[in-house]
This record gives C-alpha cells, sequence and structure tokens, in this order.
C-alpha cells in the first residue's frame, strides 16, 4: 500500500481527511476525465476506499432490480426488527429470493379456474341464443286475413 510521503496515518479519520485534501487535478478541462483520473490516484493511495466506490458507485437507484431489492429490504428491516445483525439480514433477503419463485399464487389460479366456468356459462347461453334464432327463422308468421 502506497502512503502520502509526509503522513502516515493510522486511524481512519486521519485517512479521510488526508484523502480530501488531495490535489484534484482541477488542469484537467473534462470534468469525467477529472473524476477517472482522481481516482485512479486515489485507488492506489486508499484502496479500501477506492473498492468501497466501486462497490457503492455503480448502483443505479432508479433501476427496476434496485428499486425491487430496497422495497424488499424495507418490509424486511421493520422497526420491530431494528436489531437484526446484518448477516441474519442478509439471509432473510437471500431467502425471500429464493423462495419467491417457489410460492404459489393461489389468487391467479382461482381467477383462472373463473374464468374456464365463465367460459362454458356463456357458451351455453351462446348455444340457446342460436337455437332460439334458428326456431325464429324456421316459423314465419302466419298470414291472417280480416274480413
Amino acid at each position: 500500500m502506497v502512503e502520502h510521503p509526509s503522513i502516515h496515518p493510522h486511524k481512519y479519520h486521519d485517512r479521510h481527511r488526508l484523502y480530501s485534501t488531495l490535489p484534484n487535478l482541477s488542469s484537467l478541462t473534462s470534468l469525467l476525465w477529472r473524476v477517472v483520473l482522481v481516482h485512479l490516484h486515489h485507488a492506489t493511495v486508499y484502496p479500501t476506499l477506492a473498492q468501497i466506490a466501486l462497490d457503492v458507485l455503480p448502483s443505479q437507484a432508479s433501476s427496476v432490480p434496485c428499486e425491487r431489492v430496497f422495497s424488499s429490504s424495507k418490509l424486511t428491516a421493520t422497526d420491530r426488527r431494528s436489531r437484526l445483525k446484518a448477516e441474519v439480514f442478509e439471509e432473510l433477503q437471500l431467502m425471500k429470493a429464493t423462495w419467491r419463485p417457489q410460492l404459489q399464487d393461489f389468487a391467479r389460479l382461482n381467477s383462472e379456474e373463473v374464468d374456464v366456468v365463465n367460459e362454458e356459462l356463456f357458451e351455453d347461453f351462446f348455444d340457446m341464443e342460436r337455437e332460439q334464432m334458428l326456431w325464429d327463422t324456421e316459423f314465419e308468421p302466419a298470414e291472417f286475413e280480416i274480413n
């Protein structure tokens, strides 16, 4: 691990203070390149912070899978479960993600059965209406003469 030549911090807050005081290469014109070059330079000095940045920064808060994970974790991390250890919380989330596809959706199954019954019922009504139309076409009204 490469340290700043004049300072050898032993605590994390000292490392953070040193990290925030390093030059930001402001001579470059492109903001994106400045950010990339600063992080490449600082990654050799502070590999732990660089790894944290790689783990946290790429996650998109607006992406659908990410939103699902956060909303699912919000349901797990209620006020009553606020004392869960990180390992237990992670195991609960993994169990939910693993078991969710295997759960049966009884509401969907029941609605499919109802649709089948309704189709049969409408089929009977359609047959009755067709028979009625046939009866109407077979028998023409008799002509009566009025004297």
